[in-house]
């Protein structure tokens, strides 16, 4: 998938906010349970799609059943929020730049990426919390600011002052695993270590399933072991007999494979008691040649669970 970059999603989106009204399919039957209630999108993965056609994107979305949403960034919350909640979609999260925590632009700019307009972490708390945002979370961090354990740990030391801002907002802070976390390095990992070192009152996980199985860690036995700290989920299936891989950008298009396509127990995961406290499960396709079709054959499947 074509990537687009954060500046031309900005710009796209823009034209959201030409429509005039939302077209509602009135032939449209939703299912009424649990699991579509908590169901949810993160909007990044419709980028291109919300940039060439925005209103037909939303509808599609609308007609799969979906309404709770999850922003790729806060920027974006001034410009579409007023759409999307005409249109009956409930934003409960979104995800932010890591610069706002670690406090380093320079590896943020250099990828070619348009500082925000907002200016600080508590600003971007600020923000959150006028959209009534029950969730911030961070998506990632960049090489330079986790070469190595004692960056983890500092990490993990800003990111509890992080969500103390959060909490007295009434927000959680969350923060987005990729792979390269589960990297065994001088017998433990950057995860155990992050684990060890947050207040899981302050930060918690949103987890991301299909990075997890990209690591080759067992999603029972992790959710079992740290299931006080996980309060999202990020939902994406991974090709069966995948290669372990603690990289993230080098992973090719086919390993990303729509839910029900590939090898993750879906079923243990959202029927799990251990999870059932979990309010949203977000489904996050990274990459897609199809990312519409693999989106609803995505919620079909669940739907059957």
């Amino acid at each position: 998938m074509k990537q687009i970059s954060r500046r031309e999603f900005i710009a796209g989106s823009l034209l959201l906010l030409s429509a005039t009204h939302f077209k509602g399919n009135t032939s449209l039957v939703f299912l009424q349970d649990d699991m579509m209630d908590k169901l949810g999108l993160q909007l990044g993965c419709v980028r291109e799609q919300l940039i060439s056609q925005p209103q037909q994107t939303l509808e599609f979305i609308h007609g799969l059943g979906l309404r709770n949403i999850e922003f790729p960034n806060v920027d974006l919350l001034k410009k579409l929020y007023p759409v999307m909640n005409g249109m009956g979609f409930k934003v409960h999260s979104s995800h932010f730049a890591s610069p706002y925590v670690t406090g380093n632009w320079e590896p943020y700019t250099a990828f070619g990426n348009k500082k925000p307009g907002i200016a600080t972490f508590s600003a971007v708390v600020e923000e959150a919390k006028k959209y009534n945002l029950k969730y911030l979370v961070l998506p990632d961090v960049f090489p330079q600011d986790r070469s190595g354990l004692e960056l983890f740990q500092s990490f993990s030391e800003q990111l509890n002052k992080a969500g103390e801002i959060c909490k007295e907002a009434g927000i959680q802070l969350c923060y987005h695993n990729h792979n390269f976390e589960f990297q065994p390095i001088e017998n433990t990992s950057p995860i155990e270590v992050m684990l060890s070192e947050l207040d899981p009152d302050l930060v918690k996980l949103e987890l991301d399933v299909f990075y997890l199985s990209v690591a080759g860690i067992d999603i029972q036995e992790f959710t079992k072991k740290y299931s006080q700290h996980i309060a999202l989920l990020h939902l994406g299936d991974i090709k069966s007999g995948a290669l372990q891989s603690y990289r993230s950008i080098t992973l090719p298009q086919e390993v990303f494979q729509p839910l029900g396509k590939g090898s993750i127990d879906f079923k243990y995961l959202l029927q799990s008691p251990l999870l059932s406290d979990i309010p949203y499960y977000f489904i996050n396709l990274e990459q897609s040649a199809d990312i519409l079709a693999d989106l609803k054959s995505s919620v079909e499947y669940l739907k059957t669970l």
